[in-house]
Parts: structure tokens; C-alpha cells; sequence
């Protein structure tokens, strides 16, 4: 054989193996949390969601935002919100996703009522869950 020829075989065998299929990374997620309202009557108090690190019970306020992650495909992001108030008031819950440093999808909204009161502020609470990568 020439020296072209094994120049040559040794070059494809090295493209070759270089080509061969490799395990791809995993794709990294982000979760982002949110929690609007308008009311005037409405006063959230705990807003606790799941992250990387498990359940995080954090102090509300009548617009919320955290992101967590990095995150794997399967993770079961949840979240609850709870508040008080003396008439019915809608509050909003968003779950948003982002893949490899994308933007932010939307991939579920919640619209609930918290506050159920009268005369006295009522306790309530509404929570919403969504499986990453679905």
C-alpha cells in the first residue's frame, strides 16, 4: 500500500471514530414561578415552590417572581400560594419554562380566588403543578 493510500485509510478511520455517534448532553431546564394580582383587599403571605433543592417556603407579595434550576426533564415544579383577604379575589400562578438558556415558556396558568371573608380575613390557598419536559 502507498503512503497516500495509508495516509489516506487513517484519515477516514480517525473521521470515523470522530463521527461516531457520542452521548448528547442533557437538556438543562429552568423554572420560573410567578404570582400576580390586583386586589386591594388581598395580602399573600407565603408563596412556596419546588427547586432543585426541594421545597422553598418563601414570603409572598402581591407580584412574585423567583426562577429555579438548573433542572432535569421529569422535574415536578409546583407551586402553592396562600393568602388572606376580606372579599374573593383572583389571584394568578404561572409556570415557565426555559431550555438551554431559551426564553421563558409559558406552560401553565391558574387562576383561583383567595380570601373568602366578610367581616374577618379568611385563609385560602390554590397551587398549581407541571412536569418539565412534557
Amino acid at each position: 500500500m502507498s503512503k497516500i493510500g495509508l495516509f489516506t485509510l487513517v484519515i477516514a478511520l480517525l473521521t470515523s471514530i470522530a463521527s461516531c455517534d457520542k452521548s448528547e448532553d442533557p437538556d438543562v431546564y429552568y423554572v420560573k414561578y410567578k404570582v400576580y394580582e390586583n386586589a386591594e383587599n388581598l395580602e399573600i403571605e407565603h408563596v412556596s415552590v419546588n427547586t432543585e433543592n426541594g421545597i422553598q417556603r418563601l414570603y409572598g407579595d402581591s407580584d412574585f417572581e423567583v426562577i429555579v434550576g438548573p433542572v432535569e426533564k421529569g422535574f415536578e415544579a409546583s407551586m402553592v400560594v396562600e393568602g388572606s383577604g376580606l372579599m374573593e379575589e383572583y389571584v394568578f400562578i404561572e409556570i415557565l419554562v426555559s431550555v438551554n438558556d431559551g426564553p421563558f415558556a409559558l406552560k401553565l396558568q391558574e387562576r383561583g380566588i383567595l380570601g373568602f371573608g366578610s367581616s374577618e380575613p379568611l385563609q385560602g390557598s390554590m397551587s398549581a403543578t407541571y412536569t418539565v419536559g412534557e
